[in-house]
């Protein structure tokens, strides 16, 4: 029979504004089988571990995952996972997180295999309200394995959600710069796979996304909102957009994506279409000394991956023909130039 999992918050100790999470399982006629509430384990502060998701496992448990980005205080410093036994809600073990810089919110995806990826914000200094998109593996005790950062220098951006898409990568979407939407695509082993921004034109510079999933037709379908300006009254209104697996717009054309501004646009991938070895170049490669060259497939299926020397124009083989994305980065992956190519 289905049954239906709450995650809330609860007030518990008087003259705190004290929250902990209420997991609640109920069938489907709304009737209780069982509560579960999973307090915060320091007791002299205010607030607390407020849930962003629950992710229900096939071995009869599930994950909770916490808190959400613009949850208080906590949220700012502190997350969770926490793993329940669905037959009775008992609790099998809980894990906190803390950064040496500090972080906020964090959500998570099932990767299938029992193990965890998640998102969270991590600041890009102590004290300072500019942040990093960070992208981790958990693995079946809670324990973190390995961590990216990803993002923009001097901004915040925060991400609402994480899931996994048909394809078996990893999406996340959010804000940046406070009002600005963005698309983030990465694999299970956490290589970025693109980063794109959503902005509703013709608006006062406010365009949020607020939730998003992988339709039928495996698309993603976001809703958000955003300021316009008719008839000389300004208000909030309803935006709803989606993009395919490459982060381009598919439907609401009015909408413009576009991938990083720091980009080089002088970035050069001949011949194409190429039928041997593909040329990559810039007017000033030297000055790189060595850079990443990765490249994709149009399921996001990374197909190489190499340092190159730029002493002299950088030449790769892709033996498959189709259409691939060649990401251009740094040594530390820090995203440079990006071409799509077209090998035949």
């Amino acid at each position: 029979m289905f049954r239906t999992f709450i995650a809330g918050t609860d007030s518990t100790l008087p003259g705190y504004y004290k929250t902990e999470s209420l997991i609640t399982k109920l069938d489907t006629n709304l009737n209780v089988l069982w509560e579960l509430s999973i307090p915060d384990p320091d007791s002299s502060r205010d607030y607390g571990h407020s849930p962003s998701k629950i992710i229900i496992n096939n071995d009869g448990t599930a994950f909770i995952i916490g808190p959400d980005h613009a949850f208080h205080v906590s949220s700012y410093r502190e997350s969770f996972v926490a793993k329940v036994r669905l037959s009775d809600g008992h609790l099998l073990w809980r894990k906190t997180f803390t950064h040496p810089r500090g972080f906020r919110g964090m959500y998570a995806a099932d990767n299938g295999d029992g193990t965890l990826r998640f998102v969270r914000s991590t600041y890009q200094s102590t004290g300072q309200f500019h942040t990093l998109l960070s992208v981790g593996i958990i693995d079946t005790a809670g324990n973190i394995l390995n961590e990216k950062e990803y993002g923009w220098k001097n901004s915040i951006i925060v991400s609402d959600d994480l899931i996994k898409l048909d394809d078996g990568n990893f999406y996340c979407s959010g804000e940046y710069q406070r009002n600005r939407g963005f698309g983030f695509k990465f694999s299970p082993n956490l290589d970025s796979l693109w980063m794109v921004n959503y902005d509703y034109p013709f608006n006062v510079g406010l365009s949020v996304p607020d939730a998003f999933i992988q339709d039928s037709s495996g698309m993603i379908a976001h809703t958000g909102w955003t300021v316009l300006t008719i008839d000389s009254v300004t208000d909030v209104y309803n935006w709803l957009f989606r993009v395919d697996t490459r982060g381009c717009t598919v439907s609401n054309c009015d909408i413009s994506i576009y991938e990083h501004t720091q980009l080089d646009p002088r970035w050069r991938g001949f011949p194409i279409p190429s039928t041997g070895p593909l040329t990559i170049d810039h007017p000033e490669l030297a000055r790189f000394g060595s850079v990443a060259i990765q490249v994709f497939d149009l399921a996001g299926r990374k197909v190489y991956a190499q340092i190159h020397d730029c002493n002299q124009a950088i030449s790769i083989n892709i033996e498959a023909p189709g259409q691939y994305q060649v990401l251009i980065g740094d040594e530390n992956l820090n995203a440079l130039g990006l071409l799509k190519v077209v090998i035949q």
